[in-house]
C-alpha cells in the first residue's frame, strides 16, 4: 500500500495463482508485467522521482565504526580503482544473502554445496560478514529458497504452475519421488538426491497453453527445451527414460486424477487427467537465495547475541534473518520479496527517525 500510495508502484493480486506450497489463500502480488526487471524499473523510477541518488559501479569494501560498533561511514572503490569514503548517521545493510559464496554455502548449507546457484553471483554475504565483525548475531543460516525447477541446461526457472495445474515430476528413471506440491523449496534438494541429479516435469497440452503466458516459458520454447510426444512410448524415447516405468508412473497418476485420489506421498489430485500430447521439461535443483542472516528486531535494527541492539545499524532483505525458520522447507512463495519490501520499509522508517535525532 505504501509503495502504491506514496510512490506509484502498484502491485496487483495474482488471481491466476492457485493456493499451493503452504499458501491457503490467494495472496501473492506482483507488478503488472510479472517480471523482476519491470519491478526493478518501477523501483528505480520511484527513487529518481524523489531525488534519491543511487551510486552504481561503487563497490563497498570497508565499514568504519567505533569500538562499540557504531557505524561512522563506508569506503567504496570505483572500477578505475579510485577510493571514496562516505560518512553516515545510520546504515542499512541490504546486500541480499550469500548464495554466490560457495565457501559460505558449504559451511552453512552443506547439503547444497554442489547445487547450482540461480541468482546474482556477487551476492557474497558481505553484509553478514560485516555485521558479524561488528558483533552482530546471526540465525537460521541454513535457511534458503531452493527449487527443483531450474531448466537444465538452459538455466531458466520453470514456473511452478506447471505442477499446480496437474503436472508431475519424475527422476531420470521415470519414477515420481515426492509430493510435488508440499515443499516447493525443499524439492530442490530432493531432486539433486535422485540418480544423476536431474528429472523431468511432465504435463499436457492444457497446461502448455496456460504456461505460454509466462515469458520464461516462451524463452524455453524458443530454445527447444520443450519435448513433446503424442503418446507415452514416444515421449519415453525422446527423453531417454524407461518406457515401461514411465507408462506405469503415468497410469498410476491418471488413475488418481480420474478418481480425485491421494497418492502415497500425500498429494491430492483433482479430477483433471493428463491427456496427449504430453510435454516434458528437463530440470535440476538449485539455490535461489539464502534466508538466514543478521538477527533484527521489529524496527529492522541489527541485534547482538546478548539481545542488545546495535547503535545505528539496520538490515533488510536477504541480509537479515528471514521468516522461514531453519532449512529450506519453511519457505513460502513470495517470502523473499515480502522480506525485501517490508523490511526495506521498516528499516527506512527506523533509520530516518534515528538520523533526525
Amino acid at each position: 500500500d505504501w509503495l502504491a500510495q506514496q510512490h506509484g508502484i502498484v502491485f496487483e493480486l495474482d488471481l491466476g495463482w492457485r493456493p499451493a506450497f503452504g499458501h491457503s489463500r490467494q495472496r501473492l502480488h506482483a507488478v503488472k508485467e510479472r517480471t523482476g526487471a519491470d519491478m526493478m524499473t518501477r523501483l528505480v523510477n520511484g527513487c529518481e522521482s524523489r531525488g534519491i541518488d543511487i551510486l552504481t559501479d561503487a563497490h563497498v569494501t570497508d565499514l568504519f565504526a567505533t569500538e562499540d560498533g557504531t557505524v561512522a561511514g563506508v569506503r567504496m572503490q570505483r572500477p578505475d580503482a579510485s577510493i571514496e569514503d562516505i560518512g553516515c548517521k545510520t546504515l542499512v545493510l541490504a546486500t541480499c544473502g550469500f548464495g554466490g559464496n560457495r565457501g559460505m554455502v558449504a559451511d552453512y548449507i552443506p547439503t547444497m554445496k554442489t547445487a547450482r546457484y540461480f541468482g546474482w553471483e556477487p551476492n557474497q554475504g558481505d553484509a553478514i560478514v560485516w555485521g558479524q565483525a561488528l558483533g552482530a548475531a546471526v540465525a537460521d543460516m541454513d535457511a534458503y529458497q531452493g527449487l527443483g525447477l531450474l531448466a537444465d541446461p538452459q538455466g531458466i526457472d520453470v514456473n511452478p504452475k506447471l505442477l499446480i495445474e496437474g503436472g508431475i515430476q519424475i527422476n531420470s528413471l521415470g519414477q515420481r519421488f515426492s509430493n510435488e506440491l508440499d515443499d516447493v523449496s525443499g524439492q530442490g534438494a530432493r531432486l539433486i538426491a535422485q540418480p544423476e541429479g536431474y528429472g523431468w516435469v511432465i504435463y499436457d497440452e492444457r497446461i502448455h497453453q496456460i504456461a505460454l503466458s509466462f515469458p520464461q516459458y516462451q524463452t524455453l520454447k524458443e530454445l527447444g527445451a520443450l519435448k513433446v510426444a503424442d503418446e507415452v512410448a514416444q515421449l519415453a524415447k525422446v527423453i531417454g527414460v524407461d518406457r515401461v516405468q514411465l507408462k506405469s508412473t503415468l497410469d498410476t497418476v491418471t488413475g488418481l486424477q480420474t478418481m480425485g485420489g491421494t497418492d502415497e506421498f500425500g498429494r491430492v489430485f483433482d479430477k483433471t487427467p493428463l491427456t496427449g500430447p504430453l510435454y516434458a521439461l528437463r530440470v535440476t535443483g538449485a539455490i535461489f537465495h539464502t534466508q538466514g542472516g543478521l538477527v533484527i528486531d521489529a524496527e529492522a535494527r541489527v541485534m547482538r547475541p546478548d539481545g542488545s541492539r546495535m547503535a545505528n545499524l539496520f538490515a533488510g532483505g536477504g541480509a537479515a534473518r528471514g521468516i522461514s525458520g531453519s532449512g529450506p522447507s519453511g519457505y513460502l512463495p513470495g517470502a523473499g520479496l515480502c522480506s525485501a519490501v517490508t523490511l526495506g520499509y521498516l528499516a527506512g522508517q527506523s533509520a530516518g527517525r534515528l538520523s533526525r535525532q
